[in-house]
């Protein structure tokens, strides 16, 4: 064989780095949309407020 081993590390090197970046990438993209999604679906804190406020005041 030509290629010395310390070629062979060097490359299943970069081919798990190459591996681990896509897989954060893969992840925190999934957490974008997931918070993306919380967003636009959950009412705005203030209308939470006042909708907890009213089931106070209702209960009571």
């Amino acid at each position: 064989m030509d290629i010395p081993i310390s070629d062979i590390y060097i490359t299943i090197a970069i081919i798990a780095g190459i591996i681990t970046i896509v897989g954060i990438a893969v992840k925190l993209n999934g957490r974008l949309t997931r918070i993306e999604t919380e967003i636009y679906t959950t009412p705005p804190i203030r209308e939470r407020l006042t909708q907890i406020e009213t089931k106070l005041v209702l209960t009571h």
